[in-house]
């Protein structure tokens, strides 16, 4: 997985802020996505201050489904349950074609692949593969995120 700049939600200027997704573009987004596979739509939450994702709850064959879209680049994935801190990817495969007209829609596999940094002699080093801004791989160190998942859908402040 490799992870693109801005992802974080970080930047150090103003002028250096990612574009990002507006509210109107993702809940439409979602609420076409849950009507063209069948399900049924429920709450949407947009990013509050700290946070780098929106939050889009439906129902789907009898089960709650958590859908999330990160606020700065195409990326989204389902989970069981919400917890700011720690989320329980999970893979729909049914969902797949309804939800993949803009959002990529990224596997339990790449979400939960561990996400290594590490600081050496004072020197940061990332292992995974990624376009992370200085500010970012600074942020990611103070928080020190175990997957890519807490990386591209994160509470940090």
């Amino acid at each position: 997985m490799f992870l693109l700049s801005g992802v974080t939600g970080f930047f150090g200027s103003k002028d250096d802020q990612p574009p990002y997704h507006t509210k109107n573009d993702v809940k439409r987004e979602f609420f076409n996505s849950v009507t063209k596979v069948g399900g049924k739509t429920g709450n949407f939450f947009e990013p509050e201050y700290s946070t780098s994702y929106y939050e889009g709850v439906f129902k789907y064959k009898g089960r709650t489904i958590y859908a999330l879209f990160n606020k700065y680049q195409p990326l989204m994935g389902f989970v069981s349950k919400v917890d700011e801190y720690n989320f329980s990817f999970i893979d729909v495969p049914e969902l797949l074609n309804g939800f993949r007209s803009y959002f990529k829609i990224l596997s339990v596999k790449d979400l939960t692949t561990p996400f290594e940094i590490k600081e050496v002699n004072g020197k940061i080093f990332v292992k995974n593969k990624h376009q992370l801004k200085d500010v970012e791989v600074q942020q990611a160190l103070y928080w020190k995120p175990q997957t890519i998942g807490e990386v591209i859908f994160n509470s940090w402040d």
